[in-house]
């Protein structure tokens, strides 16, 4: 039996074994015996899980370390969920320089990572370049996804970061259906934290209704029903209504948006 000494992970020990004749001792011979150590993994962390904000058509980054528990190093290979919805996403290091496959199994990764040394790279994600308060909002509103992480050695050991980011709409107004006999809703969007105010004009400049009276919103999209009925709760006669949107964000700035709804016998 041979007893090997321990060494440093990624050295290679080496042991000459010798059988000699006990009646000749000039009868021999030897055999090398050539151990690489190679140590252990325990775990692997992709941190932190992350939330943020992004304007229409514009990229945000979002940093994410990779730290290896153990007594030796391995390649990461790092790969995201699929996008959808106009959304993208690029696996760069922190030069913004897309990760490559270095060790060309087929994975982009991070290279070889020493234990306890975090290795940071980032999450390049571009929102959809069109919001269309027409189309259906609430799928562009917002995207969830995971960024995932594996040891290429050892593959059972893996982690996810989970990124979840808001779009931040542009100031816009649009009222479905349109036209309509007995109900509408007016779907607004606001880039920031603000106050507004929704009125209805018949097309001579009369106020007919106001719906909503200098009312604090958060940013994002919000919905307001509107049964087509003035301020003293009466059905408007058919024709063409103009309404506008009054919005004050917390900060001062101010936007108007004005559009037309249609009643209709």
């Amino acid at each position: 039996r041979t007893v090997i000494t321990s060494t440093q992970p990624g050295l290679t020990d080496t042991v000459i074994v010798r059988a000699q004749s006990n009646v000749n001792t000039q009868v021999f011979d030897d055999a090398e015996l050539r151990t690489q150590v190679t140590g252990s993994l325990w775990a692997l962390s992709l941190e932190p899980d992350q939330l943020g904000s992004v304007e229409v058509g514009q990229t945000t980054v979002f940093d994410i370390d990779a730290v290896l528990s153990g007594s030796s190093g391995d390649v990461v290979d790092i790969w995201s969920d699929t996008l959808s919805g106009g959304w993208s996403i690029v696996l760069a290091d922190t030069t913004a320089v897309p990760l490559t496959d270095t060790d060309l199994d087929g994975m982009i990764d991070l290279g070889y990572v020493t234990p306890a040394v975090p290795r940071r790279f980032q999450a390049l994600v571009q929102s959809p370049g069109h919001f269309d308060l027409a189309g259906q909002p609430d799928t562009l509103t917002s995207c969830s996804f995971y960024v995932h992480g594996r040891c290429s050695i050892s593959e059972s050991i893996t982690d996810s970061a989970r990124i979840t980011i808001q779009l931040i709409p542009p100031f816009d107004v649009h009222n479905f259906r349109n036209p309509f006999r007995t109900q509408t809703q007016f779907i607004f969007s606001l880039p920031k934290d603000g106050r507004v105010i929704l009125e209805v004009y018949t097309r001579n400049g009369e106020l007919v209704n106001r719906l909503i009276d200098n009312h604090t919103f958060t940013a994002g999209v919000h919905y307001f029903p509107w049964n087509g009925t003035n301020h003293q709760g009466e059905r408007l006669a058919p024709g063409t209504y103009i309404y506008f949107v009054h919005f004050r964000a917390h900060d001062g700035e101010e936007r108007t948006a004005r559009k037309k709804a249609v009643i209709i016998p």
